[in-house]
């Protein structure tokens, strides 16, 4: 199975489903990151931001990841990251997508869902992540079990050195978060999404 997880900047993929990603790639799936900019505007430069999204992305076992690097802030309100995007998809063929949350605070995330959903659309499968600035009307209607992988999760994450103890990083709250979804699914820890389409 090819799976493509798509963030706005980095750490977002890994806070959203980084426990679904460890799994995928520890049953053997294909996994790929598409991250549309390099969070220079997070308290780092995009060297560093960049350097930290790989050493995340290698503790949870994935190497193919892709930088867009559009503008922190200011991803293109234009076709041109969708035409980009879509050219990824299609070479790399995926069955599933994990892609943020429509409704979002922040509008890279807003943007990136929308792009990321476009480039998407023929995929039988788009499941959409939450994380910390999306909107209420987030409904967990499919969980994935990372009881095995919630402490990659949470490594992959600590790579994050340079965001420091910024709220959307606090590693005890994403714990909590993903020990109270697995409460939902009546399991020690899970991710929650909400589908877009899912057919097996």
């Amino acid at each position: 199975m090819h799976v493509i997880a798509i963030g706005a900047h980095p750490d977002d993929i890994e806070i959203g489903c980084a426990g679904a990603l460890a799994r995928h790639v520890k049953q053997g799936d294909t996994v790929k990151m598409v991250v549309l900019t390099s969070g220079e505007k997070g308290g780092a430069t995009a060297k560093v931001r960049e350097a930290e999204l790989q050493k995340s992305a290698a503790k949870l076992g994935i190497i193919d990841v892709v930088m867009m690097r559009y503008p922190d802030t200011n991803i293109p309100l234009t076709s041109e990251p969708s035409e980009r995007l879509d050219v990824i998809v299609r070479e790399f063929a995926p069955t599933r997508a994990y892609i943020p949350f429509w409704r979002e605070i922040h509008q890279d995330h807003r943007r990136t869902s929308e792009i990321a959903l476009v480039s998407s659309r023929n995929l039988p499968q788009i499941l959409m992540y939450e994380g910390p600035s999306t909107a209420p009307q987030f409904e967990a209607d499919f969980w994935i079990d990372i009881a095995d992988t919630i402490e990659d999760k949470l490594s992959a994450l600590a790579e994050y050195v340079s965001q420091g103890e910024k709220d959307i990083l606090k590693l005890d709250a994403i714990r909590s978060l993903n020990h109270f979804r697995g409460y939902q699914a009546r399991t020690t820890y899970a991710e929650a999404f909400d589908i877009f389409r899912f057919v097996e």
